[in-house]
C-alpha cells in the first residue's frame, strides 16, 4: 500500500490513506507530502473491521472529495483466532470483505463523478493458504489455524506456475 501511495503521489496524485495506526498514518502522510507537497494527501483513521467506522470514513472522505478518479482497497488482515466485533462480525471477514465492499458502495457518487472512476481490490498471497465455508462465513464452528507461507523472491522473475486451486491465477509479491 504504501509503495502504491508514494506512486501515485510522484505521478501528481492527491492521495488518502486510511488506516487504524495514526502514527504509521502520521509517517506515510509525511512521504507522500516529502514527494509531493503541493497536493492535499490526508489520512483517517479507521478500525476497518467496524462498520460504523467505515461509513465514518466514507462520510469524510466524500465530504472533503468532489471525486474520486482511483479507490485501492488494500487492507488485510489474516488472524490466527477467530475475532468477532462488536458488531457480530468475524474479524477476518469484516477487514477483508466487507470494509472493503461498504467503503466501495459509500464511495461510488464521488467515483461517479470521475469518468471513469475505478475501484482496485488488492489481495495477498495469503488466500492460498486459507479457506472460506459459505456456510460458516463467521467462523462460528471453529476457526483453522492460518497455514504459514513463504515466499520465494525468485519465483517472480521465472515463469509463471499455475496454482493447483486456481488454474488461470497467479499469485505474486506487491511492491512494498
Amino acid at each position: 500500500g504504501r509503495a502504491t501511495a508514494l506512486g501515485l503521489a510522484r505521478l501528481g496524485a492527491t492521495v488518502l490513506v486510511v488506516g487504524n495506526q495514526e502514527a504509521e498514518g502520521a509517517a506515510v502522510l509525511a512521504e507522500l507530502r516529502a514527494v509531493c507537497s503541493d497536493a492535499r494527501h490526508q489520512f483517517h483513521a479507521a478500525d476497518l473491521a467496524d462498520m460504523a467506522q467505515v461509513r465514518a470514513v466514507a462520510l469524510a472522505i466524500a465530504g472533503t472529495q468532489a471525486r474520486i478518479d482511483v479507490l485501492i482497497n488494500n487492507a488485510g488482515m489474516m488472524a490466527s483466532t477467530r475475532r468477532c466485533t462488536d458488531e457480530g462480525h468475524e474479524a477476518t471477514l469484516a477487514v477483508n470483505l466487507l470494509a472493503p465492499a461498504l467503503l466501495s458502495r459509500c464511495l461510488l457518487p464521488e467515483l461517479s463523478r470521475s469518468r471513469p472512476g475505478r475501484i482496485v481490490n488488492v489481495s495477498s498471497i495469503a488466500y492460498l493458504g486459507g479457506s472460506f465455508d459459505l456456510e460458516d462465513p463467521h467462523r462460528e464452528r471453529g476457526h483453522r489455524r492460518p497455514v504459514r507461507l513463504s515466499w520465494d523472491p525468485g519465483r517472480d522473475l521465472r515463469a509463471p506456475r499455475r496454482s493447483r486451486r486456481a488454474p488461470h491465477a497467479r499469485a505474486s509479491r506487491p511492491a512494498g
